[in-house]
């Protein structure tokens, strides 16, 4: 066979496959079940949407569609089901509904409990009570909210950008206007007003050279009043940005001019412009000493000194002095009884008080100081000591003891702890008083210099002595430890442990010699 017929014999075979596998007719195979020809799309995919805008009652009646045929290249038909059908077939502009609204002699769904004419986008207002008032404006006189309705595609209210936001700050104005003018934003006014009013508020008041001399106390810190106009006019004057460009003081309640209006608060505040923003110009300081001070401006009142923090024991002064001893003796002396040189600590229960604690103090003798402890005691011991003389004789085998005296010591380790800055001073100050107890006074006189003792009284509750009976004697030893747990203070001047132990040993002396009988604790002394 030639090369050609070859060739002839594979083309013919070549073919026969070709058209088995480019044929165009469907046909089975093998038993396979195909369509004789492949299923083709329908022209409109879904030509009845659901459309319950023509029911009528319960779906009595057949589906009616509204629309035109859906023709996307909108020649035949609408490129959308809802053509038609938009919102201004059935409201007007400003959200009321159409007097007959209606699309191809068909009229909306009526249902038996709604009536079409009396649809109102705004709040009624009908649960407005004491409890609940108005948010209507002009006194609940107009229509509720949404105060600011803007008409159906209208975007001129919210027109405007974060860069250049002019027309959406005055609508917020107009809003908050409105509010501010109902029920509702009277009350809200009214009540910031009385929350100014009626808080209270103490601050330092300073002298010309920045020197604490008195404490002011006023309704409130910063502004007293609220003014309605600021809210407003920071909304309004939103011009660029998003911030207000002009402030406005919302503590002037009528501002006599545009001056008023801008704002006059510091850029930085510090302790000193704190302070003085309490004050105004015209208000006096009034001096440490004299007579607690008349009303001024919002009800900004006086008193003396200022007043420390820290236990109210550890803070006790010495006492009051006696103004007529102290000149005749040319030093401080202090009163005798505890009521006298303590009146108010006394009365008001700072002293006695069951919810302050048990008083500890030691009174000293010499000018008569109260020196006033917190009693944190550890270790407390009592150690009496009696004293006998022996005697011997001959052919006695023990010797005859003959009662000679008794010694009475008291000990305790006392923990000085400051919690405060002013408990630290304080404490330092009466640590100072306490190692002088070690010391005599000297009294000039006319035989010259000489020694009087530290003899001194002490206090526990009512363990060591009582009110205006404490315990007679003196200390016989004192020791200071710091803590190992104490830190330092680390200010400048003051740099000293804030925790220091003081163990203390005192003699006792009667003040008449002990006897059978005799009552050694003042829970057991009368009178």
């Amino acid at each position: 066979m030639g090369l050609e017929n070859l060739k002839s014999v594979f083309e013919e075979q070549l073919n026969e496959r070709i058209e088995d596998f480019s044929s165009n007719i469907t046909i089975s195979r093998n038993g396979t079940q195909l369509f004789d020809s492949p299923p083709q799309p329908t022209r409109f995919i879904v030509t009845n949407p659901t459309d319950f805008s023509t029911a009528v009652g319960n779906n009595a009646l057949p589906f009616t569609p509204l629309n035109l045929p859906f023709d996307p290249q909108g020649i035949t038909g609408g490129k959308s089901f809802l053509d038609g059908l938009s919102w201004d077939k059935l409201y007007n502009k400003d959200h009321t509904p159409l007097d007959k609204p209606g699309h191809k002699g068909l009229v909306p769904i009526s249902y038996p409990h709604v009536n079409r004419d009396k649809l109102d986008i705004r709040d009624s207002n009908k649960d407005a009570s004491i409890f609940s008032f108005s948010r209507s404006p002009f006194l609940g006189l107009g229509q509720g909210e949404p105060y600011i309705v803007s008409d159906i595609g209208s975007v001129i209210q919210n027109a405007g950008s974060r860069e250049v936001p002019i027309i959406r700050g005055i609508t917020d104005a107009i809003r908050l206007g409105l509010y501010t003018s109902s029920p509702a934003g009277l009350q809200f006014v009214a009540r910031q007003n009385l929350l100014g009013l009626v808080s209270k508020s103490e601050y330092p008041m300073h002298d010309d050279n920045n020197n604490i001399v008195a404490i002011g106390k006023s309704p409130q810190r910063h502004n007293t009043f609220y003014n309605p106009l600021s809210s407003i006019g920071a909304a309004a004057a939103r011009l660029t940005g998003t911030t207000p460009n002009i402030l406005i003081r919302k503590d002037i309640l009528l501002p006599g001019g545009l001056g008023d209006f801008e704002s006059q608060y510091p850029k930085t505040l510090g302790l000193k412009d704190i302070n003085k923003s309490f004050l105004n110009q015209s208000d006096q300081l009034q001096e440490i000493g004299s007579s607690p001070g008349s009303l001024i401006t919002f009800g900004t009142k006086f008193r003396k000194g200022f007043p420390k923090s820290g236990d109210k024991h550890t803070l006790l002064e010495f006492g009051m002095s006696d103004t007529e001893l102290s000149e005749r003796l040319g030093r401080t002396q202090y009163k005798e009884k505890i009521e006298e040189a303590h009146p108010n600590d006394s009365q008001n229960g700072i002293i006695e008080g069951s919810e302050n604690g048990m008083p500890f103090y030691f009174k000293d003798l010499r000018d008569g100081a109260f020196i006033f402890f917190r009693a944190y005691i550890e270790g407390l011991t009592e150690n009496i000591s009696p004293s006998y003389n022996p005697t011997n004789y001959i052919g006695r085998s023990e010797p005859v003891y003959t009662y000679e005296r008794a010694e009475r010591e008291i000990s305790m380790t006392l923990k000085l702890v400051a919690q405060t800055p002013d408990e630290l001073e304080m404490i330092y100050k009466k640590m100072d008083r306490l190692t002088s107890l070690c010391y005599p006074e000297y009294v000039e006189d006319t035989y010259g210099n000489r020694m009087k003792p530290p003899l001194t009284k002490l206090r526990m509750g009512e363990l060591f002595g009582k009110v205006n009976k404490e315990q007679l004697g003196y200390i016989k030893s004192i020791s200071y430890a710091v803590d190992n747990s104490s830190t330092y203070e680390s200010e400048e001047g003051k740099r000293v442990p804030r925790h220091v132990n003081a163990t203390i040993g005192y003699q006792v002396i009667h003040d008449r010699p002990p006897r059978l009988g005799t009552t050694f604790y003042g829970i057991n002394q009368n009178g």
